[in-house]
């Protein structure tokens, strides 16, 4: 049985029930959402990037240019220590009390440290990032010549410290609250609009499917 990813940098001070450092809670938040914000340190200044990412197993791939200022960091050194964060609202939660107004969400915080990925393994990663937005995708594009590569920088980290800390429910009331103003939940969730062609080409059955699937069953979906 694989140990969780608790440590001492994911260990919550408020809440701790609402927190889990589960490998299956973490990777699902991770294969679901689309962006992360990577943090990192340089020269006592904190910075962070939004970059798409993809989970290979234990391993998480976020790719950038070759010109960013996080690649040109690690041409020079080993690794980069990192704070990698990425949330999914579902729900905006209305209560009483203007204060106690919340979001009811998902919310992952992974620590590490990212390195460069050798040259031989970007075209893997690269085609498992576009088959997360439509699987099957990679397969029908144009493979990246040499100079789109060289442009490119994929780096990794092994997920071994993660948390997930989630929200669910209605607001907090207290027994004095009024109840002559609404309060519940608006549910959101992420969902493709009506797919926008860029040529002539018929839009592709699996995006068919992918969008007006979604319309007939509610379901969101990566487009």
């Amino acid at each position: 049985m694989m140990a969780d990813l608790s440590g001492p940098n994911t260990t919550p001070t408020r809440y701790p029930d609402r927190v889990t450092h589960g490998h299956e809670e973490v990777y699902s938040l991770l294969d679901e959402s689309l962006v992360s914000q990577v943090a990192y340190v340089h020269d006592d200044l904190p910075r962070i990037l939004p970059l798409l990412h993809i989970r290979l197993e234990q391993m998480l791939y976020f790719h950038m240019s070759s010109g960013s200022h996080m690649a040109l960091l690690l041409q020079k050194k080993s690794e980069l220590q990192v704070c990698v964060s990425c949330v999914m609202v579902d729900g905006l939660v209305f209560a009483t009390s203007a204060i106690k107004h919340s979001i009811n969400h998902r919310s992952l915080i992974i620590h590490g440290s990212v390195t460069r990925v050798g040259d031989e393994c970007k075209p893997v990663i690269l085609s498992a990032l576009v088959d997360k937005m439509m699987p099957g995708r990679s397969a029908v594009c144009r493979s990246a010549n040499a100079r789109e590569l060289a442009g490119t920088e994929v780096v990794g980290m092994e997920i071994r410290e993660a948390s997930v800390k989630s929200r669910s429910g209605g607001p907090l009331l207290e027994e004095e609250d009024s109840r002559s103003i609404w309060i519940g939940e608006i549910p959101v969730a992420l969902t493709a609009r009506p797919p926008r062609s860029f040529c002539d080409v018929p839009l592709p059955t699996e995006m068919m499917r992918l969008y007006y699937g979604q319309q007939s069953q509610g379901l969101s979906s990566r487009l």
